[in-house]
């Protein structure tokens, strides 16, 4: 297993730290001006991520790789099995047997379905859940990264470019050329980091969500209609619909991000747990400690501890906060 990223991994068992225990409210929050008619809410979190592997130190029981989906989480441990937990009525948490390198789990809040994709440590893809337009169909081949937005599904291949599979929504599927760092997966857009440290987005664009700022950047994260990137400096800059604060990342600087339907969060170069938006269940008050990678979904959110552990925070009404 390979490192890819800034500062990611860690993780293991640890229970929920002052999660409120709450009813999930379907309407996600105020929308402030995002467009909802093309369900482009990509209620899971979508990470600023290069993601390429597990920690080859990692203890078999501690967890190396953490997903948030809309109502569900995922989770990959040390010794290559995969966890899902929370909301799973299309099977988006039913992992198949195999040994996994990377997790990603997506699905929107206005979408009635859920899917999950990871990359397993040969290198050729799963996915699993919902599949009506095809997005839990992978090519075969080998791959460094996989994510999923709410009707498709997009991976680094091993050359370095990007295919797509799934419904097409606005050219979501539709990846422009270029050798890719990183990619991710909103609701029906995408973002990636170029080599040469240029962004491209490609996919709906009804608030400018796929219209990103021009310079060098490290990552990106994609929501729901709203997209973040962390600079070469580690200074993070979104762009999109600015329902709730979304777009009001924090200053400091930045090894990791995740994008919910509304909210963000991210971990600065210190291990802080940093997160911002809308925050109607407590999704954006993360509890203190030191983090290596953060996740976020609809109402709720998680983070991979220097300890190997997982701690959560926000709405518990699908059990998405208590991994096992």
């Amino acid at each position: 297993m390979r490192w890819f990223w800034i500062s990611m991994l860690g993780l293991g068992l640890v229970g929920v730290l002052g999660c409120p225990t709450t009813t999930d409210d379907d309407s996600g929050g105020d929308d402030d001006g995002a467009d909802d008619d093309t369900g482009d809410d990509d209620g899971g979190d979508d990470d600023g991520a290069d993601d390429d592997g597990a920690d080859d130190d990692a203890a078999p029981g501690d967890y190396v790789w953490l997903s948030l989906g809309d109502r569900n989480s995922c989770g990959v441990l040390g010794d290559g099995s995969a966890v899902c937990w929370g909301y799973n009525a299309w099977g988006q948490n039913d992992v198949p047997p195999g040994s996994y390198e990377s997790i990603d789990s997506g699905g929107p809040d206005q979408a009635d379905d859920g899917h999950t994709c990871a990359v397993k440590t040969d290198g050729t893809l799963a996915c699993w859940g919902t599949n009506a337009d095809g997005q839990a169909s992978p090519p075969g081949g080998t791959f460094q990264q996989v994510c999923t937005g709410a009707w498709h599904s997009c991976g680094i291949d091993a050359a370095g470019g990007v295919i797509c599979w799934g419904r097409d929504i606005s050219g979501s599927t539709s990846p422009p050329g270029g050798t890719y760092q990183q990619i991710s997966c909103g609701g029906a857009h995408t973002c990636g980091v170029l080599d040469g440290g240029t962004l491209a987005c490609w996919g709906h664009d009804s608030n400018g969500q796929s219209s990103p700022p021009g310079g060098s950047f490290q990552l990106v994260a994609a929501g729901g209609y709203h997209s973040c990137g962390v600079r070469t400096d580690g200074s993070g800059e979104c762009w999109g619909a600015k329902f709730s604060g979304a777009l009001l990342i924090p200053p400091g600087s930045y090894t990791h991000l995740a994008l919910g339907a509304r909210h963000g969060c991210g971990v600065q170069s210190g291990g802080e747990m940093v997160c911002w938006g809308q925050d109607d269940f407590g999704q954006a008050q993360p509890p203190g400690g030191s983090y290596q990678m953060a996740g976020a979904g609809r109402s709720h959110s998680c983070g991979l501890t220097t300890e190997g552990g997982i701690a959560c925070w926000g709405s518990d009404a699908e059990g998405q906060l208590t991994p096992p």
